[in-house]
């Protein structure tokens, strides 16, 4: 923070944030810049939360119209323990049962997915895909942001 003229730095950690967008661009929440083209499902995210608990976020791309080369986003599925979403382009937000670990919610243009693990998706049910992670999963060897491709 600028304060008067001089920094102020703090010791605050701030959240890690890793992206999709586009016709399949990707930063990992370390910034770097990877470039996977196709209508792939991609892992975006997984994570070890306990022995027997994992988390997963996974994106799949599809033309984006007939006969386009380019692609747009069809699901986002959001997998924690026993509690999954699937979110689909085109499609109302499905409801979760009241016990489940996420909360989804549209916010404007955006479908923002919560958990209770300190991690969010948001998605513009297009192109673009957000994840944020809370400072609790800094240099967590479990949290992964890898644009690994699953053929469908």
């Amino acid at each position: 923070v600028c304060e008067g003229g001089s920094w102020d730095c703090d010791s605050n950690i701030c959240p890690g944030l890793c992206n999709a967008w586009g016709d399949a661009h990707f930063e990992t929440f370390d910034g770097k810049l990877y470039d996977f083209e196709g209508t792939c499902e991609y892992v975006l995210v997984k994570a070890r939360v306990s022995d027997n608990v994992f988390f997963s976020v996974t994106f799949q791309n599809v033309p984006c119209g007939m006969g386009s080369k380019a692609t747009c986003g069809k699901t986002v599925s959001v997998t924690l323990g026993d509690s999954s979403l699937l979110l689909t382009r085109l499609h109302p937000l499905p409801s979760l049962p009241e016990n489940s670990r996420l909360k989804a919610t549209q916010v404007g243009m955006f479908t923002l997915v919560e958990s209770d693990i300190g991690i969010s998706i948001q998605w513009d049910r297009n192109t673009r895909v957000y994840v944020t992670a809370q400072p609790i999963w800094k240099n967590k060897a479990s949290l992964l942001f890898w644009p690994s491709i699953k053929y469908v």
